[in-house]
């Protein structure tokens, strides 16, 4: 779990605070992650769970590196302008929207993803389709055990 505030000390002096939460099942290999977050330009969740394929009795060596991820998020748009709604990439109007995708790991820290996502707004509704590859960069800031 975790929490986060900012203080904007120009401009509004507006505040903005989140709440994250993670949990992943000892006895299944499930990742359930979600965020509220909410700031005078709006407030959204999303809600996020994927499951690794590593107990599929086929294709072991690929499935256990695939996850099946469903994602579900909402925002309320607040007092966001269309200038800052674009720069920023976010809607200007209170949005919803599904995903359903797949994660493959290629390796530790390197990640592909494809996924789709239908938006729900009064802007009109669109498709959206992602393709993704995210590397993770770890740097170690010290050694562990004896000397």
């Amino acid at each position: 779990m975790g929490a986060s505030f900012q203080k904007e000390l120009q401009d509004e002096r507006a505040n903005a605070f989140g709440f994250h939460f993670a949990w992943q099942p000892a006895a299944i290999p499930l990742n359930l992650r979600s965020e509220y977050a909410r700031s005078h330009d709006g407030s959204g969740y999303w809600i996020e769970a994927a499951y690794r394929l590593s107990q599929v009795p086929f294709w072991q060596k690929a499935m256990r590196r695939t996850e099946i991820v469903g994602r579900g998020q909402q925002l309320f748009a607040g007092e966001i302008s269309e200038d800052d709604a674009e720069e920023y990439g976010l809607p200007d109007v209170n949005t919803r929207q599904g995903d359903f995708g797949l994660n493959y790991y290629v390796r530790d820290g390197l990640k592909a993803s494809a996924s789709y996502s239908r938006r729900f707004n009064s802007d009109g509704n669109v498709n959206l389709w992602t393709l993704g590859l995210a590397y993770r960069f770890a740097f170690p800031l010290g050694r562990v055990g004896e000397r």
